[in-house]
């Protein structure tokens, strides 16, 4: 199994002191990231499981997904 890199261990991620970017601790932090909106709605916990960690073997390090369906008709 490999070893996962929590991004907790290098620090806070926050914006850079120029502005420009985020930072992880003092190292830069590229954001690649996937959306799944419905990721909690639409799937099992196995289902997510799975799509969890299909994300993180293919690099992905940020999931944007809602945790309130607000629907608006």
């Amino acid at each position: 199994m490999r070893k996962v890199n929590k991004p907790w261990d290098k620090g806070l991620l926050q914006v850079a002191k120029n502005g420009r970017y985020l930072v992880n601790g003092d190292t830069p932090f590229f954001w690649m990231g996937d959306t799944a909106w419905l990721l909690f709605h639409k799937l099992t916990i196995e289902e997510t499981y799975v799509y969890l960690r299909n994300r993180r073997d293919k690099g992905f390090n940020v999931i944007q997904a809602d945790f309130m369906e607000i629907h608006r008709w």
